[in-house]
């Protein structure tokens, strides 16, 4: 029950629409007919502003500044906290790692090195693969045997800014699964006395997904296909911290080690 809590956690806070919150705001003052903000209830929100913004169809950078927390009347009320040590750099007190740390966070504040000639950022981290072929293959491997392990699966994925190279990639990898293709049109259902059914669907393939469907992800080989690059705030950043170690991220670029960097220094803390 809303109207009890003492404290709601908000995880990937960066990511929604003010809106969202300013109705959440709205309803608690509702329940008890106040102006408090929350209602005085504590709203705990964790994020990172490296990451994507809220996603505005067709919108420009000011718009998606605009929807973000930080342009919310509620922000002016908000306490930050900031975390500054990396723990997984800490408890494996590993040098590669620490730099591959600090590799993220050049991404994520736009301080890579950029060239002249193009104005292209220099990838500082991943092993670039020369292919599409190699890049499924680097983190697919023998995918027609290892498929089997559901593990092996879910702990591997290729990223790529839109959703067109996206699915263009699960309908490549599908085939290689042996076994016939099978489309399903319906389902049979069991009545029971409960008349509210939710049924989500489509059901999509995640041999690939987009970098804004990969929040909160953690998983242990990542592929990057930047063969179109990133274009919105945040999203090679997401892509290339979606692992934790650097010798697992497989990068596809056709600029030489190079591709664009979109961040707006607005939305950075």
């Amino acid at each position: 029950n809303t109207a009890l809590a003492k404290l709601i956690v908000w995880d990937e806070a960066t990511t929604s629409h003010k809106a969202a919150f300013e109705a959440l705001d709205t309803t608690l003052q509702d329940f008890k007919n106040n102006k408090k903000i929350m209602d005085g209830v504590t709203l705990l929100m964790a994020g990172d502003f490296r990451q994507t913004l809220p996603v505005i169809p067709r919108g420009t950078r000011a718009d998606e500044l605009r929807a973000c927390i930080r342009s919310s009347y509620i922000w002016q009320h908000v306490k930050q906290l900031t975390l500054t040590t990396n723990m997984r750099v800490h408890i494996r007190g590993d040098l590669l790692a620490a730099q591959f740390s600090n590799n993220l966070l050049d991404i994520g504040n736009g301080k890579l090195p950029q060239d002249p000639e193009d104005s292209l950022h220099h990838l500082p981290c991943g092993n670039m693969t020369a292919s599409l072929e190699e890049l499924k293959s680097k983190v697919f491997p023998n995918i027609a045997t290892n498929y089997k392990s559901h593990k092996w699966l879910s702990e591997r994925t290729i990223l790529a800014p839109r959703n067109d190279a996206v699915d263009k990639l699960n309908l490549n990898l599908l085939p290689q699964l042996p076994g016939p293709e099978c489309s399903y049109r319906s389902i049979d259902t069991v009545p029971d006395q409960e008349q509210f059914k939710r049924l989500q669907f489509p059901v999509k393939p995640s041999f690939a997904m987009s970098i804004n469907k990969a929040h909160g992800q953690s998983l242990k080989v990542v592929g990057l296909n930047l063969l179109q690059p990133c274009f919105s705030h945040g999203q090679l950043y997401v892509g290339c911290s979606r692992t934790g170690e650097e010798k697992n991220i497989y990068i596809l670029s056709d600029k030489h080690g190079k591709t664009e960097n979109t961040v707006y220094e607005e939305a950075l803390p």
